[in-house]
């Protein structure tokens, strides 16, 4: 130790020796080496501070010594000059990872040889797919019995990994599973597993989170669990659709993982990139840490589905055992680890980048708490106080209906010690046994044109709804169909904005349909396209009983239009529906559900664009056909609340003059005129669209406004 001062010492008082000899404005203390020996101890006391044993604190010392020696040395920063051989083909020919320091090229990558494994790539029938699912448990172990019951089928298998810092439950937890050896569980005999051995003491943001999924990992892979996929999911994560339609999904496309990753690689900046020290059941950032060489690092979901070859590399392959001993210093590690490993392995094409989960995340917790001193430290590990961490909100029957059209086959969390998420479980339980429950789209195709006349409305008295009933009148314009433009949208490339294009009905990027819809009902509701002046709106069945949205019979068609009360836009109890791509939603694809329209970034603000994303049936994605000829979604008050955003806020599809197509505000509510209940509809050019169902009787006035054309040019363009 006190060779490491005087080192420290004199490397401090050469680096002013070295500047010039002008006279000099510093005091002399600067030079005093009880200075350096007191800056020293002030940051290992502040670090040592927050531990508890003499373990934590011996751990911290060694690091925070290791990081002067660095400095006063002259040496690489750790992991400065490590080279991580990435095994993805497309690291190397599509995006050049940074390089160590003093290397100029990328070395020579060491063949790529997978271990011979069976052929478990091999399509199989859903009925077959065998299941392992690890559970990382910390508390709630009534809640984690719920789940293995509701997931339990013959040929699956069930790791239980607990916390340390929960003895009770793990007690309880092993009760259970040895109740399924003595027969009080027969259907669980020999297939649930609770950890005994290695448990991780597991911290917000450390890597004991990792571990504990590689812990019950390499377990289940050392007593020769058989399965084709691992499903990681947490003690509070319980699943939305059957397990029938788990199976199903897995087996569309076999041999795939399924794990949410941005595909865009993370590069941290040098500032906001630490290494840290995890024990005392927290995280302690010690100093900074170099960047990833040799590979890109990616972000995304710890909740994943591996098929059983990408478990055999994550155990067995150099590569993920080396990078461990990197992953374990960098904070929130989950969303790193994983994502990284998998977007660097031999397989890293295989992808289908869906996440499983639908979560839905609190506020940032220097959001929540503006005083610093009230907040929890063990979510603000930055240097900067203000750059803190969030975890999920408990789901309640107030998230019914994002629930209800997510696309996601798990969701989290939910908390048994509070009745509201014990009532949406029963719920979700009902779906899981009637999937019919959960509301999906009509099955017309229709193209969605843009307006350019002005659209003005008259309300007619109609007792049957028992309020105005707005009738729209539209004049269409006796132009060229050439010159009308037309929502496209790339189905292939997710994420690329939706842009207008000249509407052309052999172009299948200008083909919708309805994936999933949203309703306020308890009960089974075929959901239909009736057409109008705007186009066509939602509809159920005559015999549906009426419940949260007011309903008339269509005399033409024997179907119940559901109209909201006298407003244009949407309102929390308004039928919503998800726009996807045509094509894609009646193709086999392993990411069910297609491409959709998407508000970018789910931002509730005006300007965000509108693009093509996976079918998630989160709220930015979810769109009300106005009485108006608007499309707009509303950001739902229990998302609002959650985030800490401005709540009631409804915004309209608007077309850009540059082709492109973003929200804006929404026009005014229709203004009614008390005496005779009149009511005039006032929305913007930009933000009217006219729905176009094929061979509908719409479509077929559509093609009649084009008299100016030839009959030939008119049957070429349709």
């Amino acid at each position: 130790m006190q060779q490491l001062l005087v080192v420290l010492f004199l490397f401090w008082q050469a680096l002013f020796s070295a500047a010039d000899d002008a006279p000099r404005s510093e005091p002399k203390f600067i030079y005093n080496p009880k200075y350096v020996l007191d800056m020293y101890h002030a940051g290992l006391s502040r670090l040592r501070a927050k531990a508890r044993t003499d373990d934590c604190k011996m751990r911290i010392e060694f690091e925070y010594m290791k990081e002067m020696r660095v400095v006063s040395e002259e040496r690489p920063y750790p992991f400065e000059d490590v080279f991580f051989h990435s095994q993805c083909e497309r690291t190397y020919t599509e995006s050049r990872p940074p390089l160590p320091v003093g290397m100029r090229t990328i070395p020579q990558r060491p063949p790529v040889v997978p271990p011979p494994l069976p052929n478990n790539a091999t399509r199989k029938h859903p009925d077959d797919i065998s299941i392992l699912y690890v559970m990382l448990v910390h508390d709630h172990a009534s809640l984690a019995e719920r789940i293995v019951r509701a997931l339990d089928e013959a040929q699956h298998s069930f790791v239980i990994h607990v916390d340390t810092k929960a003895p009770h439950v793990y007690e309880q937890l092993k009760v259970f599973a040895s109740q399924t050896a003595t027969g009080i569980q027969p259907a669980l005999k020999g297939k649930l597993h609770v950890l005994e051995n290695d448990r991780q003491s597991v911290n917000w943001g450390g890597f004991s989170v990792v571990n504990a999924t590689l812990v019950a990992m390499r377990y289940a892979w050392d007593l020769g669990v058989s399965f084709d996929y691992m499903i990681d999911i947490s003690g509070s994560t319980y699943p939305l659709v059957s397990n029938q339609e788990i199976r199903t999904v897995l087996a569309k496309q076999p041999g795939y993982t399924y794990m949410d990753v941005h595909e865009r690689p993370s590069r941290p900046n040098a500032d906001m990139w630490h290494q840290y020290v995890e024990c005392d059941e927290g995280l302690h950032r010690i100093s900074r840490l170099a960047t990833l060489r040799g590979m890109n690092m990616h972000v995304g979901s710890q909740w994943f589905a591996l098929p059983w070859h990408v478990v055999h590399w994550f155990l067995h392959n150099r590569l993920p055992l080396d990078y461990i001993n990197y992953a374990k210093r960098v904070v929130v590690a989950d969303e790193h680890y994983f994502a990284t490993l998998f977007k660097n392995s031999p397989y890293c094409d295989e992808l289908v980048n869906k996440n499983l989960l639908y979560v839905v995340f609190d506020k940032w917790e220097n959001e929540k708490q503006s005083e610093r001193s009230m907040r929890n430290s063990k979510k603000c590990l930055h240097p900067d106080p203000d750059h803190c961490g969030r975890s999920p909100t408990t789901l309640t029957p107030e998230y019914r209906r994002l629930l209800q059209t997510s696309q996601h086959l798990f969701a989290r969390k939910f908390d048994p010690m509070n009745p509201a998420s014990l009532e949406m479980l029963a719920i979700i339980d009902r779906w899981r046994a009637a999937p019919e429950h959960r509301m999906e789209g009509a099955a017309q195709t229709f193209m969605i044109r843009q307006f350019t006349e002005t659209v003005v409305g008259d309300a007619t008295a109609d007792p049957a709804m028992g309020h105005s009933a707005l009738k729209p009148s539209v004049v269409f314009r006796s132009a060229s169909i050439k010159e009308d433009l037309c929502i496209s949208m790339d189905g292939t490339n997710r994420g690329k904005p939706v842009n207008l294009a000249p509407c052309n009905a052999n172009d299948a990027n200008q083909w919708f349909t309805m994936s999933r819809c949203s309703n306020t009902f308890s009960d089974t509701r075929p959901i239909n396209l009736a057409q109008s002046e705007c186009g066509m709106f939602v509809t159920a069945s005559a015999d549906s009983t009426a419940g949260g949205d007011t309903m008339r019979t269509n005399d033409v068609s024997s179907e119940v239009p559901w109209k909201t009360k006298r407003h244009a836009h949407p309102t929390e109890d308004s039928v919503t529906c998800q726009i996807s791509h045509a094509e894609l939603s009646s193709s086999p694809s392993p990411s069910k559900g297609g491409v959709c329209l998407d508000i970018s970034g789910e931002n509730p603000h005006s300007g965000s664009t509108i693009i093509g994303w996976e079918c998630t049936g989160n709220w930015n994605q979810l769109f009300h056909f106005g009485e108006d000829c608007t499309l707009s979604a509303v950001h739902p008050k229990v998302i609002a609340e959650a985030r800490g955003l401005p709540q009631n806020i409804t915004r309209c599809l608007e077309s850009l003059t540059t082709g492109g197509i973003h929200t804006a505000v929404c026009p005014e509510e229709p203004v009614v005129n008390e005496v005779d209940q009149s009511a005039t509809l006032h929305s913007s050019p930009r933000q009217r669209w006219q729905m176009l169902p094929r061979d509908g009787k719409l479509w077929e006035n559509y093609s009649k406004v084009s008299s100016v054309q030839s009959d030939n040019e008119i049957d070429e363009e349709l």
